[in-house]
């Protein structure tokens, strides 16, 4: 898919496969060849040969994001999120799906991030921003539910997030605004 039209909107390495989202679809090459998105065999459908799947919805959805987590593959579009896998099972193209999850707003321009048993996601409030968090109970989850932990300050954060980081030993989740640059935000005097 992303041969023919082109516009490649993240890439990731799931399952020792690396991957590329382009539109609706998703592109994970053989395992452990990176760069081989080509079958070896058409007489045979190898466990380890490429894979390429489009989510099944309702509507068009283009795929912004991809996040490895817990075992899952979760996409996000700017209204719908997807978990891709295949189970308990190692990912094949003999049993990989692509189910939709999540019917939740995303900011396209602000890749979800990780913290602990959460994914963390901006997005649009108006002019303003937003984030929420999301649970991810297990492979076999099929409606994921997102909280939006920013509910009780509507108007705090200016802009959507140009970028979201996370820091593990504090428990924090750090955003910057589309309207801050990035660099030295601080004075030489601030502490």
């Amino acid at each position: 898919a992303f041969v023919t039209n082109g516009a490649i909107s993240d890439m990731f390495l799931h399952e020792n496969r690396l991957g590329i989202i382009s539109g609706e679809n998703v592109t994970l090459s053989e395992a452990g060849q990176f760069f081989n998105f080509f079958r070896t065999t058409v007489i045979d459908l190898l466990d380890t040969a490429p894979i390429e799947v489009v989510g099944s919805s309702n509507s068009v959805n283009a795929l912004r994001h991809a996040i490895p987590f817990n075992g899952n593959l979760l996409l996000f579009a700017d209204n719908a999120q997807f978990m891709l896998g295949s189970g308990k099972e190692g990912l094949s193209p003999k049993n990989v799906s692509m189910r939709q999850v999540g019917t939740y707003e995303c900011d396209p321009d602000c890749k979800p991030i990780t913290l602990g048993t959460s994914v963390f996601f901006g997005y649009p409030r108006g002019e303003k921003g937003g984030l929420r968090e999301m649970v991810v109970p297990d492979v076999e989850a099929t409606d994921l539910k997102a909280f939006d932990i920013s509910e009780h300050v509507p108007s705090y954060i200016d802009t959507p997030f140009r970028m979201l980081a996370s820091m593990p030993q504090e428990n924090l989740i750090i955003g910057v605004c589309k309207n801050r640059p990035l660099g030295n935000q601080f004075s030489s005097d601030s502490y």
